[in-house]
């Protein structure tokens, strides 16, 4: 299915449903005046009450609006990635287990969304929106950091045996366990290092790894979050399986629910579509960096 048929097939179905709630809304308000009106006993009376009636309307419209956008995405989201040749979960929570230790802050709450599994040049992966935050016991404030990370993973099955490794942000990073936002490079040493982004990230590996590429893997890692407007926030080679993570905005596969248009809702739908090609784009990338790491390029 190409991407012109799954817009076909997803518009559809959101207009319908977003006229739907536009009618309850419309319906539900009506009631609620007409209940006040009755109530109140005349106009008299329920003119008091008018000024109340646009914060209502504006309260049912959002509330509606929120639960709308959930079924577009809900709606939508599937078909898009099916377009890709794609499975989609609106949740996983197997997700986590999965990965390996020091490769996200260390929390006690976590939640991905949106999960994406398929293969890219013969290579499986599975791509998520993620969050990481830690919330201290009742009473306990004082070590409660909050939301530690947001953005989106991305594991990749390597197509050699990559050595284990480590990219972060050096402010990050120190030997060690720990429960917050940093990451250990226990039993790494140290290989290459630059500043990206405004970040003095480093490329920590075992010892006894031989990285002839090193430099390169780094700078090709930190110029594909450039490139995709994202930072990086790390990245390790565990086992077979490279696991990329890179912090995004606030929200992603948006739809702008109960007052869009059809050009808006087209827009968003081609939107979440460039959001699911990430995913592809990201592990392109990764295996040209893996390349790099292998065939390190020539001095200029």
């Amino acid at each position: 299915m190409s991407g012109a048929e799954a817009l076909t097939l997803a518009l559809p179905g959101m207009l319908r449903r977003q006229r739907k709630a536009q009618l309850w809304v419309a319906v539900i308000f009506a009631t609620l005046v007409t209940l006040l009106y009755q109530a109140t006993g005349g106009w008299q009376e329920f003119s008091a009450f008018i000024l109340f009636l646009p914060p209502l309307a504006l309260l049912l419209a959002r509330t509606v609006s929120g639960w709308l956008r959930r079924e577009q995405r809900r709606q939508a989201l599937p078909i898009l990635a099916g377009a890709f040749g794609l499975n989609y979960a609106p949740d996983n929570k197997d997700f986590f287990p999965g990965l390996p230790a020091g490769l996200l802050p260390a929390g006690n709450r976590t939640q991905a969304d949106h999960v994406l599994e398929g293969e890219f040049a013969g290579a499986p992966f599975r791509f998520a929106a993620v969050r990481v935050s830690h919330m201290a016991p009742s009473g306990d404030a004082s070590h409660s950091p909050g939301l530690l990370f947001r953005g989106f993973v991305l594991e990749l099955l390597s197509l050699g045996l990559p050595p284990k490794l480590l990219i972060a942000d050096h402010l990050r990073t120190r030997p060690g366990q720990f429960v917050g936002p940093v990451l250990s490079t226990e039993g790494l040493t140290l290989r290459a290092e630059m500043n990206s982004d405004g970040m003095d990230y480093g490329l920590w590996a075992a010892p006894e790894a031989d990285l002839p590429g090193a430099r390169d893997l780094l700078e090709n890692v930190t110029r594909l979050a450039e490139t995709e407007g994202l930072q990086l926030y790390s990245l390790r080679a565990e086992g077979s399986a490279w696991y990329l993570t890179l912090r995004h905005a606030p929200e992603v596969f948006r739809f702008s629910g109960i007052l869009a248009g059809k050009a808006r809702l087209l827009a968003d739908v081609r939107g979440a579509s460039d959001e699911i090609a990430l995913a592809f784009r990201l592990a392109a990338g990764l295996l040209r960096a893996e390349q790099g790491l292998a065939a390190p390029a020539l001095p200029k």
